[in-house]
């Protein structure tokens, strides 16, 4: 498999947002949804 710079950056976002809400699905789904009422892009 070919290392892909930008496959391996968005995966480490990903572990590190996921590791902000201690893994857990329920709060990360809940702060999504907060942020898209909020109308906030990022």
């Amino acid at each position: 498999m070919i290392d892909d710079p930008v496959v391996e950056e968005v995966g480490a976002h990903r572990k590190a947002h996921a590791a902000r809400f201690n893994y857990d699905l329920v709060a990360i789904f809940a702060a999504l949804v907060e942020r898209e009422k909020s109308g906030r892009e990022s």
